[in-house]
Order: C-alpha cells, then structure tokens, then sequence
C-alpha cells in the first residue's frame, strides 16, 4: 500500500478543520461588516476548502484504486466546489 493511500482521510478531515477555522474567523471578523457564516456561510468554508484539498491530492498524488473510485472522488470534488462558487457568487452569506 502506498504511503500516499494511507494519508487519505487525515488529509481530508484537515480540509475540513481548515475550512471551520475559516468559518469561525470570519463570523467573529466579519460581523460588523454584515457576513454570516453561522449557517449557508458555514458549509460554503467547509465545501470549498475540502475541494481543493480534494483536488489538489487527485492532481498531486497517484492512488491505487479501482477506476470506480476515481470517477466517485471527482464527482464529489467537483460537486463540492461548484456548491461553494455557486453560494459564493449568489452572495448568500450576507445579512439582508
């Protein structure tokens, strides 16, 4: 087994405690400025920084896993990244 296969889903729970931090930072940071991330914002953090950690390890790294599980892991990449833009750019996050 390849190194690379074992440090799969630590890598990926960092992009998710990555993506929390995030979160957390610009709820007490962006408050004032009128920002929510305590709900859609929350999930936007956590969906973009978990895909391009997604993406960056499928570019980076070779795995030794069935074809099947290729197309599942990009799916979900890709899947993950375009909720993020798309809540990104639709400026859900803002208090109306």
């Amino acid at each position: 087994m390849l190194r690379s296969n074992m440090d799969f889903y630590p890598t990926i729970l960092g992009g998710v405690i990555l993506g929390v931090g995030i979160a957390l930072l610009v709820e007490i940071y962006g408050f004032a400025k009128g920002i929510r991330w305590f709900g859609l914002g929350y999930v936007i953090a956590i969906n973009l920084c978990v895909a391009i950690v997604l993406l960056i390890w499928l570019l980076s790294t070779p795995f030794e896993i069935p074809l099947r599980g290729h197309i599942i892991l990009w799916s979900i990449a890709i899947i993950a990244l375009r909720v993020g833009l798309v809540e990104t750019f639709t400026k859900s996050w803002i208090y109306k």
